[in-house]
């Protein structure tokens, strides 16, 4: 880090005071490797990359040759000058520098190095300023090297910038603290923990509102998973309540199933698409999530259909996801249900979070190869919800605050009472009031 200190000074009855702001700039720098190849060093913003290229050689650019540095991923930082070291021939070499930020142009500086630094030099590299301001929210920086006059040489891009603040999380558990998390380095996002189910509970994820009682699913953020806030603030823990049959299958028979992973709450959803399907919170109420399972009579072999789309889900010789009838190899021991195949003697289970080899951000359902079906721990089946509404809460403490009252024995002139905070909400007859508690 280095620091700029500006001072302001204030002068009242003959004393003078001075109040120094200290502003903490952070500096990244990209050197040119090759025609094609830069290597950042310095502090590099979380999420931040760089391509190059160069029309001609390494750094080289002669008359009619063009060298681009794009950096992606900054977004978060202030941009506060852009600098570029570079050499000559001995007695010439022109160019124009030219910077965007998100496809505009901020800044164009054309000349010969010696216009821009006093001489020509094909010794030494210089420092030549392209742009100094102060710019937030840009995502993508291109500047853009085109020679005039043989030649210019670039060595190095340097970057100064005002990192994006650190920011922290609240996790409210209930009505309590349960921890409070901040960013090693702004942009880094913090790591949100999984939480256990709770007296008939199911935990969700977390939530950027406090509620009691809601049948509508507020936008979660799993349990898990990273989470990038864009400000300090407070997240609740979400869970569900859910009629029906509750838990992992432990007793395999055909019938209508959601295939998860306990670890990170999540659930294979929807069909097969160019060889990956997805995945999504899991959810016992999203009929995306179910899948009509039929067993062979030893339980040993599944044949697997998305239900809502009556789409069968298999695998094709290449090892990836496809719509055709297929025969699924079970592994099954207590709660533990696993899906695998074995493909030219190499065996795969029907994974939750396969990284993409190309873009490793991205994660998808699919074949994963593995050595071990029984460490796959966290694999189960299972049931999907029942008819009844499910009921979601950031206070699984106050108890489901759902009961019938005994007027009669009509199904019909049954009351709901839910608790939401100190009110009550009647439910009667298609009905609803709300009464203070007494």
């Amino acid at each position: 880090m280095c620091m700029s200190i500006i001072f302001c000074n204030f002068a009242r009855r003959n004393v003078c005071i001075v109040n120094i702001l200290a502003i903490i700039l952070a500096v990244m720098t990209w050197t040119v490797e090759s025609k094609n190849v830069v290597k950042g060093s310095g502090e590099i913003p979380t999420g931040a990359a760089a391509t190059y290229a160069c029309s001609y050689q390494k750094g080289t650019v002669r008359k009619g040759d063009v060298a681009v540095l794009q950096i992606t991923g900054l977004q978060r930082e202030t941009i506060q000058n852009v600098d570029v070291w570079v050499k000559s021939n001995k007695t010439a070499g022109a160019g124009v520098f030219t910077v965007l930020a998100d496809g505009t142009e901020i800044a164009s500086k054309s000349g010969s190095l010696k216009d821009w630094v006093g001489q020509y030099d094909n010794t030494n590299y210089h420092r030549v300023n392209i742009w100094s301001g102060s710019i937030t929210g840009k995502d993508e920086w291109i500047i853009d090297l085109s020679g005039t006059e043989n030649s210019l040489y670039i060595d190095r891009y340097v970057i100064t910038y005002q990192p994006s603040p650190r920011y922290s999380v609240r996790l409210m558990q209930g009505g309590t603290l349960f921890n409070e998390l901040t960013e090693t380095q702004g942009g880094a996002g913090v790591l949100l923990p999984l939480l256990k189910d709770t007296a008939g509970w199911s935990f969700m994820g977390w939530c950027d509102q406090e509620f009691w009682y809601a049948q509508t699913m507020p936008e979660v953020a799993p349990g898990g998973t990273r989470f990038y806030p864009d400000t300090d603030m407070t997240l609740w823990a979400m869970y569900v309540y859910e009629e029906g049959e509750k838990g992992a299958v432990t007793e395999l028979s055909d019938g209508d199933y959601l295939y998860v992973n306990t670890t990170n709450h999540t659930a294979l959803s929807g069909t097969p698409n160019e060889g990956k399907m997805a995945f999504a919170l899991t959810n016992a109420y999203e009929e995306q999530l179910y899948y009509t399972m039929v067993f062979t009579p030893n339980r040993d072999t599944a044949y697997v259909t998305h239900k809502q789309t009556n789409t069968p889900i298999g695998y094709n010789a290449q090892a990836k996801m496809a719509a055709v009838r297929s025969p699924w190899r079970v592994y099954h021991n207590g709660e533990q249900t696993v899906l695998y195949t074995t493909i030219e003697s190499k065996t795969y289970v029907l994974w939750l979070s396969v990284q993409d080899i190309h873009d490793q951000a991205y994660f998808y359902a699919g074949l994963y190869p593995t050595s071990n079906i029984a460490s796959a721990t966290m694999m189960q089946l299972l049931y999907p919800a029942g008819t009844e509404e499910p009921v979601y809460t950031c206070h699984p403490e106050s108890g489901l605050g759902i009961e019938l009252t005994e007027e009669g024995w009509n199904e019909s002139e049954k009351e709901q009472v839910v608790q939401i905070g100190i009110y009550q909400l009647h439910i009667k007859n298609g009905k609803k009031y709300i009464k203070l508690n007494e």
